[in-house]
């Protein structure tokens, strides 16, 4: 080859090289992240309506307490009383419990039983604890618990114990745990749950006990007030996880508009 030739030849595929290079590394990026941007209040003062945060894609990555994570949300409106993949609808919310926890609200605050360490937003817990206690929800204004024990609801600051659902583990269905578990049960199996004579049935078939086939996690959000999370609808499948936040990337002050520079990158 003459010296021009072998010079372009050279140039060509290094340019070659560089754009496989950017494929792949996009085709890597986009693969494990995603960029989302925080629609309500409901993780206030950790995340503001407007921030865009950019989220990581795990496949085999663990969640641990007090992860904030995003995901598809779980239920179409209330009653929360059957669970519905909502593709177009993502939420973000605290991890509090993790599969196989134990989890309650004792005067307020939360609790996993064997957990040492704090769990959500203790500000907000505190001000639950002060505040004036209420049912989650009650039959006068149509709306059906999705936790209730022994016919007696739960409440903000008086909540459980619960024990969140691990991937082949067992529990005992009774006439006062069939209620609790009925939503999971009924999405995994495709069958109707129901009580006769005290006795409760999957379909045709009487159950005492049934074997999870998929983990649960127990979310919340920061802004207890305002967030409606597995307090209210249940806890969440994990198959339903798009994956954890990274870190804020860009953030714009609804009121000012102006950009808010001392959150840009701010991690979780």
């Amino acid at each position: 080859m003459k010296p021009n030739v072998k010079w372009r030849y050279s140039v060509w595929i290094r340019l070659l090289y560089i754009i496989i290079f950017v494929i792949v590394l996009g085709e890597l990026f986009f693969n494990n992240y995603s960029f989302f941007r925080i629609p309500t209040t409901s993780m206030e003062p950790t995340l503001f309506p407007g921030d865009r945060v950019l989220v990581t894609n795990f496949i085999t990555g663990d969640i641990v307490h007090n992860d904030v994570i995003v995901f598809n949300m779980p239920f179409l409106k209330e009653p929360f009383d059957s669970i519905v993949f909502c593709s177009d609808q993502y939420l973000v919310k605290r991890c509090i419990a993790l599969p196989n926890d134990t989890f309650e609200i004792k005067g307020g605050f939360f609790r996993v039983h064997g957990y040492k360490g704090l769990l959500g937003n203790m500000k907000q817990q505190k001000l639950v604890s002060k505040g004036i206690d209420t049912v989650m929800y009650n039959n006068n204004n149509n709306q059906i618990s999705v936790f209730q024990a022994k016919n007696k609801f739960w409440s903000v600051r008086e909540f459980g114990p619960l024990w969140v659902p691990a991937k082949n583990m067992t529990v005992v269905i009774d006439s006062a745990s069939w209620i609790v578990y009925k939503a999971l049960i009924e999405w995994e199996q495709k069958k109707k749950m129901h009580l006769k004579l005290n006795k409760v049935y999957l379909g045709d078939s009487l159950i005492n006990a049934y074997c999870f086939m998929e983990d649960y996690y127990f979310v919340a959000g920061d802004n207890l007030p305002v967030s409606v999370d597995s307090r209210y609808w249940g806890v969440l499948p994990r198959s339903f996880i798009v994956g954890k936040v990274a870190f804020v990337w860009f953030t714009r002050r609804k009121e000012t508009k102006n950009i808010e520079w001392k959150r840009m990158f701010l991690k979780m």
